[in-house]
């Protein structure tokens, strides 16, 4: 994400230039923002591999969705889809808004801990040199990406209310906090660790005014109030959340708690990889740095330490992960990147410690050099997964021909009304196509919807080449009685290349059409 003028400075504290300040910082973000998000919508207009659900939760506005995480993403997607359309481009405005704002308080987080605003700058060019960002981001992530930047937010809302203590910082923070407790389990995470380590730094609870802080928690319960009363509407709904927060214990066996151990002490690192693997490459001293200059006794009647807050904050997640995940539920069943609301903060943490080490100006500008190859050699793969396919590839979702797909629909009759598949990305990339239609997906999405008439289309995904055609889908049996005995109509359509020939990779789906509405839903 760097700028030449950036890199080729003479010195690493040198005349601040644009690129430093904020506007700055979210100018160079939005753009890296822009060529990615126009780099995939030349490539395709498929949904990412995360995307299909929420498309198909959001044809109607609700106060929650899920047990598994909170409305907010949804509100946001449903909101943009008003003016958005029900296609791509509303993912990736509120993924890459997400990103520009998360990159902005990275940098003024930074910034306060370093007081260097080239460090600022810096800890935001890391986050081209973590996988889990400038890869599994652009395609992979929903709610995740609203933890992330709001985890970030809340960091530094609360240093605003350290530093200035105005009202508005407080209600600031409120918002964050508020908005946070609407996105996923490992934000609430994050939350209780930040209060943990905000209690164990005398100077920072002095600044606190808990007048102040009672004061904006009616603003927090007045965010979260909307998915709270329908949590509560159900007994059985708050029932059924409160187990999947807390998951049964049992399976205490040594393997099960070695494989938790494992996971406790390697996933703090592969989230951030290959972040943390180059920096004590390129800064040695960084462990010294972190051994020994790493006061955990805040001194007495010091000012607040935000970098030692930090370190603490990441300790007592670490922590977290070895009670909960290895002693208390031993489990090793999650993925890597649902850490990252908890420990994307230690970009800002550890670009301190790299600054400490009082590196040379050639030194910062090898590393800055060496984020910004991490920056174009992603977007170079990237490149090609999107439009070369195998081998960079496998399943390439965003080749499938739904566009031709929908096309064949509609001079084949279909004009509007129930579309009801088994297959929730089938029924989700067909969405942009028909907006004003009806999209079921049975036991997932859609079936509570008001019926919308007009026809009812019934598609599922047809065997792979020289293979029989299989029977329907059992979940779709309800939808199929109006036709029982009609035989479903074939159709296979060939993926589109840059040079291979029709017919290299194909599609096939079985349908049918019934002009009758949908009798299921």
């Amino acid at each position: 994400m760097a700028l030449n003028d950036a890199i080729s400075l003479p010195e690493p504290e040198g005349r601040i230039t644009f690129s430093r300040t904020l506007p700055g910082v979210l100018v160079i973000v939005a753009a890296y923002a822009l060529v990615h998000a126009t780099l995939r919508l030349v490539a395709s207009g498929n949904l990412g591999d995360d995307d299909p659900l929420d498309n198909l939760l959001v044809q109607v506005l609700a106060p929650g969705y899920s047990l598994q995480h909170g409305p907010l993403y949804d509100w946001l997607l449903w909101a943009v889809q008003r003016f958005a359309g029900t296609g791509l481009p509303s993912f990736l405005l509120v993924k890459y808004a997400c990103l520009v704002g998360m990159a902005g308080c990275l940098f003024l987080i930074t910034r306060r801990i370093t007081g260097s605003a080239l460090w600022g700058f810096i800890a935001v060019e890391s986050m081209a040199s973590v996988y889990q960002i400038f890869w599994r981001f652009h395609e992979g992530f929903t709610h995740r990406v609203g933890a992330m930047a709001l985890a970030v937010a809340t960091f530094w809302a609360l240093i605003c209310v350290v530093d200035r203590g105005r009202r508005r910082d407080y209600v600031g923070l409120a918002v964050a906090v508020g908005l946070g407790l609407l996105t996923e389990r490992p934000y609430v995470v994050f939350l209780c660790a930040l209060l943990g380590a905000v209690a164990l730094q005398p100077a920072i609870r002095r600044r606190l005014s808990g007048r102040r802080l009672l004061s904006v928690l009616p603003v927090v319960l007045l965010i979260v109030s909307p998915y709270a009363a329908w949590l509560l509407a159900e007994p059985q709904r708050l029932a059924e959340f409160a187990a999947a927060q807390w998951p049964a214990r049992g399976g205490h066996s040594v393997s099960a708690m070695l494989k938790g151990l494992r996971d406790a002490l390697t996933f703090p690192l592969f989230v951030l990889s290959p972040y943390v693997l180059i920096v004590p490459m390129v800064f040695p001293g960084i462990w010294r740095s972190i051994f020994r200059q790493t006061p955990l006794r805040p001194a007495a009647g010091a000012a607040p330490d935000f970098g030692q807050l930090l370190a603490w904050l990441l300790l007592i997640e670490f922590a977290y992960l070895l009670c909960f995940d290895v002693l208390l539920f031993p489990r090793s069943d999650y993925p890597v990147h649902s850490l990252l609301p908890m420990f994307v903060l230690a970009i800002a943490w550890l670009s301190d410690k790299a600054r400490a080490t009082l590196p040379s100006p050639k030194r910062v500008r090898v590393f800055m050099l060496v984020l910004a190859g991490f920056t174009v050699t992603a977007f170079l793969v990237r490149s090609g997964n999107l439009y070369v396919y195998d081998p960079f590839c496998q399943r390439c979702r965003w080749g499938v021909p739904y566009p031709d797909l929908a096309e064949q629909l509609k001079q084949r009759g279909f004009k509007g009304g129930t579309v009801v598949s088994d297959e929730q990305h089938i029924a989700a990339n067909l969405r942009r196509f028909f907006p004003d239609s009806r999209f079921v997906v049975p036991g997932r999405a859609g079936e509570g919807l008001p019926a919308v008439g007009g026809q009812t289309l019934v598609i599922w995904s047809a065997g792979q080449p020289g293979e029989a055609g299989e029977p329907p889908p059992a979940e779709l049996a309800p939808y199929l009685s109006a036709v029982d005995g009609v035989a479903p109509v074939n159709l296979r359509l060939s993926w589109r290349h840059l040079w291979k020939p029709q017919w290299y990779r194909e599609s096939r789906w079985q349908y049918w059409l019934d002009e009758a509405p949908a009798a299921g839903g």
